[in-house]
């Protein structure tokens, strides 16, 4: 649910703060201090969180939809392996008599 995305989206972009902190050294970019300080503008701060939490539910939606469909696709394969093993059984049978 609603919480659910709440933890991921803030474990991700913790994820991503330490990945640039990581990457970002010795480069000169203090890339990684000015995201982990408070915005001076916090309505767009508020903004961009909205923005990139929308955006992440989108992606999880999405990746649950493709995961049903794949799994909706296997299940009919499944079933057509099946009856064509019982088909070919039944042919063969036919064949040696």
């Amino acid at each position: 649910g609603a919480r659910f995305v709440h933890v991921v989206y803030h474990f991700a972009r913790y994820v991503m703060i330490e990945k640039m902190k990581k990457l970002s050294v010795g480069t000169g970019i203090p890339f990684a201090e000015a995201v982990t300080r408070r915005p001076r503008d916090m309505y767009i701060a508020k903004a961009r969180h909205r923005v990139a939490y929308s955006k992440l539910l989108q992606i999880l939606q999405r990746e649950r939809f493709v995961f049903q469909e794949y799994r909706r696709k296997a299940q009919a394969l499944c079933k057509t392996i099946k009856r064509t093993k019982s088909e070919y059984a039944v042919v063969q049978k036919q064949f040696c008599r």
